[in-house]
């Protein structure tokens, strides 16, 4: 009957969603837990790397830095060469240390050992105190200025102005549009490379921690920038620190207390300028750059040897250093030159373009013309015209066969119920004769027709899933290739005002949307 009938078919209803929807994707991400359980097996089940190097000293000490015959190499499993080796430094409270040698000596590495980031073959490195490292290339993350700077610290209003006034970031801020508040982008790339330098300098300043370790930080600004930072920065502001200097700035060597000269990973000398100078040191070919490495336009090269006359006074690039004594002396106010810095404009990120609503039918238009042509269109629009006509003719056939089932079933009651009035017993030899008509229903036919029609449904939902499949992973590749290459023809300032994370997560999370969920 019909009762059966539909409810039959809504209990099959029922089950098609889990069945068809559900199933799958549990399929898929048990496949998917699979995989990343592996992996993070994988990786805790790795070797445990061995105890540092650094010997971390009682607090009540106070703060000093010694390294102690160490030698250390990155790739402990290989033959190679030592990054360093037998090098022997000691920094006490108060004192400058200035780390010299040509590229590729390892005096970056030198400080990557002092963090415990290159492991030490032997020796020992003892730290007292918390260090505080600047690195040669910055790390910016996207947020305010002072965020970068303060980096999660208390704000400390004093502290925080005299970091910036000796960091020489109070006109950089003037021409930002909010001030310290301005929001920088992914790796700082609407900053110069000196103001990202000068950043990173600043938020080692605000850290106050107990030593530094400074790598070349005078490499990325110009001369009288670096003057002021020398000065204010690190010869003032960090007088009463333990500070290790990597610097390519001959003419601020005279100020350090002690001089190490590194070459190919070994200690070479050191001692204090005028020693060093006195032993016949040639600092200009020392620090001299490779040939097909630009000498940088604030390193001036400086020939000193034991037979020439060494002078009490310096005047280099018109800064006039006194080899005798460990001040700076300026023949030009050093306010006058910052005065005449001009800081360079800040080129804000832009903001990424967001639209609400109904989708347009361009993005509709767009999208199918990307991934099908006309002909397949036409196929597409006919194919979900025939499934469409065969499932609602479905309904419409168990419709018709349910109605015609229950018309015979009512004539057939109605019959009984007159032969019970009329008392027949033998309905083929009694002469009393109804007028009820019991309609004929063909049951094989109904049969045969539900299944023809189910057939067609099933063909033809199954070549309008697949050819929409098929045009979706089209447009998506399609679409996936223009974006590429368009990212390969854009200028570079492109680069610098769209943060890397949001181009990915184009090429990434948009991609995949359209790869996993229009398909299906």
């Amino acid at each position: 009957t019909s009762d059966l009938v539909f409810v039959t078919f809504g209990l099959y209803q029922t089950l098609r969603i889990p069945l068809t929807i559900y199933v799958p994707f549990a399929i898929q991400y048990i496949s998917e837990f699979t995989v990343v359980n592996t992996r993070l097996k994988k990786f805790l089940l790795l070797e445990e790397l061995e105890y540092s190097s650094v010997v971390k000293q009682p607090q009540d000490e106070p703060c000093c830095l010694e390294m102690n015959s160490v030698t250390a190499k990155w790739e402990t499993n290989t033959s190679d060469n030592n990054t360093l080796e037998d090098i022997t430094v000691k920094v006490e409270l108060g004192q400058l240390i200035a780390i010299i040698g040509p590229v590729g000596a390892g005096k970056s590495s030198l400080l990557m050992a002092i963090l415990g980031e290159l492991p030490a073959q032997k020796g020992e490195i003892k730290v007292s105190g918390k260090l505080a490292y600047v690195s040669q290339q910055p790390w910016i993350f996207s947020g305010s200025v002072r965020q970068n700077i303060v980096l999660g610290s208390a704000f400390n209003k004093i502290l925080y102005d005299r970091v910036i006034r000796d960091s020489a970031l109070k006109r950089d801020f003037e021409i930002m549009p909010e001030g310290d508040a301005t929001q920088i982008g992914d790796r700082g790339v609407s900053l110069s490379g000196g103001q990202r330098a000068r950043l990173s300098l600043a938020r080692a300043l605000y850290m106050d921690a107990d030593i530094y370790l400074l790598d070349d930080p005078l490499s990325a600004v110009d001369s009288a920038v670096g003057r002021h930072i020398f000065e204010k920065c690190i010869v003032e502001h960090l007088k009463n620190k333990p500070r290790i200097l990597v610097t390519h700035q001959v003419q601020f060597l005279p100020v350090a207390d002690t001089i190490y000269i590194l070459k190919d990973g070994r200690l070479n000398g050191h001692g204090t300028f005028d020693e060093l100078s006195h032993s016949g040191v040639d600092f200009s070919e020392l620090l001299k750059r490779p040939e097909d490495e630009k000498p940088s336009s604030i390193s001036p090269h400086i020939s000193l040897h034991a037979d020439e006359h060494i002078p009490t006074a310096l005047q280099i690039d018109g800064l006039v250093i006194n080899a005798e004594t460990p001040e700076l002396g300026s023949c030009v106010s050093l306010h006058s030159m910052i005065d005449d810095y001009q800081p360079e404009p800040v080129q804000l990120p832009e903001t990424e373009e967001r639209a609400s609503g109904t989708v347009g039918y361009s993005i509709y238009v767009t999208f199918f013309k990307a991934g099908a042509g006309v002909f397949k269109m036409i196929l597409l629009v006919l194919v979900n015209i025939a499934a469409q006509f065969f499932y609602v003719g479905s309904d419409w056939w168990l419709s018709r066969w349910a109605n015609q089932e229950e018309d015979k079933y009512a004539a057939v009651e109605k019959q009984k119920r007159f032969f019970a009035d009329h008392n027949i017993t033998d309905f083929n030899n009694s002469s009393i004769v109804s007028n009820i008509t019991i309609p004929w229903v063909d049951s094989n036919f109904n049969i045969y027709v539900f299944t023809g029609i189910i057939f067609a449904l099933f063909v033809f939902g199954l070549a309008r899933a697949l050819l929409f499949f098929r045009i979706a992973v089209s447009a998506s590749q399609e679409l996936h290739n223009r974006m590429f290459q368009r990212i390969l023809r854009t200028p570079i300032s492109f680069f610098d005002t769209n943060p890397v994370g949001r181009i990915l997560n184009r090429f990434s999370k948009d991609i995949g949307h359209m790869d996993d969920l229009l398909p299906v």
